[in-house]
């Protein structure tokens, strides 16, 4: 199970996006940027440079101690690592091999614009 804190933001998308694609269980641990919860000690504990999304997997794939994740890039990396989707195996095969992969890798930190 992972508990996504997280707001309705580009970058909260994307993390939710690829949790509900991956068929991953997942709470959602709402986190009200409008109101500084992000700034709340409870928060800074997991995510100490303030920033969502951020997740707790205590499932990790190594069965181990649960693992907490900040930024959304990290977050994306991590989830397709552990599910083995989304992303090659093969650090050689994540070169981007055309020009569609290239742009899709060089925006993903940026949100979900075009």
């Amino acid at each position: 199970m992972t508990d996504l804190h997280y707001w309705p933001t580009p970058n909260g998308h994307k993390i939710a996006i690829f949790l509900e694609e991956a068929g991953l269980d997942y709470t959602i641990k709402p986190v009200d940027i409008s109101a500084g919860d992000q700034f709340k000690p409870e928060f800074l504990a997991f995510s100490p440079n303030n920033r969502m999304p951020a997740i707790i997997d205590s499932a990790p794939a190594d069965g181990g101690e649960p693992i907490t994740i900040f930024e959304s890039v990290a977050i994306l990396v991590y989830l397709a690592e552990k599910t083995g989707r989304f992303m090659s195996h093969d650090v050689l095969g994540r070169i981007p091999s055309d020009h569609h992969e290239s742009q899709a890798l060089r925006h993903l930190p940026r949100g979900l614009r075009t």
